[in-house]
């Protein structure tokens, strides 16, 4: 493993009616000794966009409040469960030196 992820908090986004990808995902990452916690909110049905920022600064957030230096963050609310999936993954490296100040 990388340097830059050892240690590294890992998060997966899964919106709350989707089963089926949390799953997918427990067993996939367990499978590879990958240590996660899932964020599940629930899909904002009148702007998914805004939604899906929202659950990233939820979890940059929380970040720099445990004054972590990086976090992962898959994002699977796209990933489709067919052949030969791919992963969206995000990499925040988080400088706790100075203050960071989200709206």
């Amino acid at each position: 493993m990388s340097n830059l992820l050892k240690n590294c908090p890992t998060y997966v986004i899964n919106l709350t009616e989707r089963n089926d990808k949390k799953k997918y995902i427990e067993k996939l990452f367990n499978k590879q000794k990958i240590k996660f916690e899932f964020y599940r909110p629930i899909k904002n049905e009148s702007n998914p966009r805004k939604g899906c920022l929202e659950s990233h600064l939820h979890l940059i957030k929380n970040a720099i409040k445990n004054n972590y230096e990086k976090i992962l963050i898959f994002d699977i609310t796209n990933l489709s469960l067919a052949n030969n999936a791919s992963l969206n993954f995000s990499l925040f490296i988080i400088k706790t030196k100075r203050p960071i100040k989200i709206a």
